[in-house]
């Protein structure tokens, strides 16, 4: 339907002759009568009665009813289309792993949502694993978390961050008296760990193994939040990222490792194939590079 018609029918009953209406909206006499029979054909109806003088008839009537609704409804549309080309709003879907999805990610998405207020998003927490291959099928517009555990075309990853870790230890253990401790002293203890599926587990234990530390694995938690308040009971230590351990808990002591090399870095997933990313997710992708590399930004 041509909303052109829709207008100058309006006007045309508001005015009261198809001479004021052409007159009013600059159109030719012929124009305004090829606009209304062009619609009245469209909606298969007779609109309006021309003799002896001009009356809407009872299909004029109901159209004249809902053709401001009609014609605000469509402002609206063409207002959200302007927005969504613009970048002002959209909809995007976020992947994230812990403890990213807990620990920052609120706060980056605050900053986002406040320039950004018409924007939806929704928010996906899963592993490593599961992100690569969410993004790869394209059920996720992006995701945060650690590299590929392959090399894979269909993925892009990006580097933000290193995530830090250290150790946890109940405040009576005879660790948390120290300042800082050594990968050494971890020997012989009881250490709280991660599944295998979890990124910073195949880390830690390479580091240990190299190390020659050998630890008790007597319990794995699936989830890395969970490891704090495990501690906090005193079934053992754990090493966590430094994220999440400060403040600790009033039980619990925060010390560096001072000889650990097992940095996770963190990056932004994207699929590689996706040439012409949506204007939202090209202002989310901008946002978390100027926090994190400002100084990368070109003017």
């Amino acid at each position: 339907m041509d909303l052109r018609n829709i207008v100058t029918f309006q006007s045309i009953v508001k005015l009261g002759s198809f001479h004021a209406a052409a007159e009013t909206l600059n159109y030719a006499p012929s124009t305004v009568t090829m606009h209304i029979k062009n619609l009245e054909e469209e909606l298969g109806v007779t609109l309006l009665e021309r003799l002896p003088k001009l009356k809407l008839t009872s299909s004029g009537k109901l159209l004249y009813e809902q053709s401001d609704v009609l014609l605000r409804d469509f402002d609206m549309l063409k207002e959200m289309m302007t927005s969504l080309q613009s970048g002002k709003s959209g909809f995007i879907t976020i992947g994230v792993m812990e403890p990213t999805a807990s620990f920052r990610l609120p706060q980056l998405l605050a900053a986002f949502q406040e320039e950004h207020p018409l924007m939806k998003l929704s928010i996906q927490v899963h592993n490593a694993n599961a992100l690569e291959e969410l993004v790869q099928s394209g059920e996720l517009d992006v995701a945060i978390g650690t590299t590929p555990t392959t090399y894979n075309d269909d993925v892009s990853f990006s580097w933000l961050f290193n995530e830090e870790f250290g150790l946890l230890a109940p405040i009576t253990h005879t660790l948390a008296t120290k300042d800082t401790v050594s990968l050494r002293d971890l020997h012989g203890h009881s250490l709280l760990q991660t599944t295998p599926s979890c990124p910073f587990r195949a880390t830690l234990d390479r580091v240990l193994l190299e190390n020659d530390i050998k630890v008790s694995k007597n319990i794995e938690i699936s989830n890395l939040l969970a490891l704090k308040p495990y501690v906090e009971s005193g079934i053992g230590i754990a090493v966590i990222p430094e994220i999440i351990a400060k403040p600790p808990f009033t039980e619990t002591r925060y010390v560096p490792i001072a000889d650990f090399n097992g940095q996770l870095p963190i990056g932004m997933m994207t699929k590689t194939t996706n040439l012409n990313p949506s204007p939202a997710l090209s202002q989310f992708i901008a946002h978390i590079h100027s926090i994190y590399h400002p100084t990368t930004l070109i003017d």
